[in-house]
């Protein structure tokens, strides 16, 4: 702070800061927003995926007579199920890969290679 009241450039460095802050907030809205975003537009693309798939799969296997209708349905319904909990899974996943840098922090903290420990409690600490 004592180079900024040197020079007196207060007034541009607090304009220059409150920008910063407001581009940060900006983009933390545009990030936010986008991430909200994701999960409408993947359920509607599988939703649509599975009527593509039922109306391909009754003109195709169950117009030749290769496949009941029933095991076709039932095949499409066990699979449509199976979208939430995969997506559930794939949530876990890129939560526990957000966590990765605090998780190489604990690590590098808890790691005991790089420290000087005593190894023995009657030794005296020599550095």
């Amino acid at each position: 702070m004592r180079t900024v009241q040197a020079y007196a450039t207060r007034d541009f460095e607090r304009r220059r800061f409150y920008q910063a802050s407001a581009d940060i907030v900006k983009m933390s809205y545009w990030a936010r927003l986008r991430v909200a975003i994701i999960r409408p537009l993947a359920e509607g693309l599988a939703t649509t995926i599975l009527i593509g798939m039922i109306i391909v799969g009754m003109a195709v296997f169950v117009a030749n007579g290769t496949m009941q209708a029933a095991s076709l349905l039932t095949f499409l319904f066990v699979l449509f199920r199976l979208v939430p909990a995969i997506q559930e899974l794939n949530g876990s996943v890129a939560t526990i890969m957000g966590m990765q840098g605090s998780i190489k922090n604990i690590e590098a903290l808890l790691n005991r290679d790089d420290k000087p420990y005593l190894s023995s409690p009657t030794e005296l600490f020599s550095h």
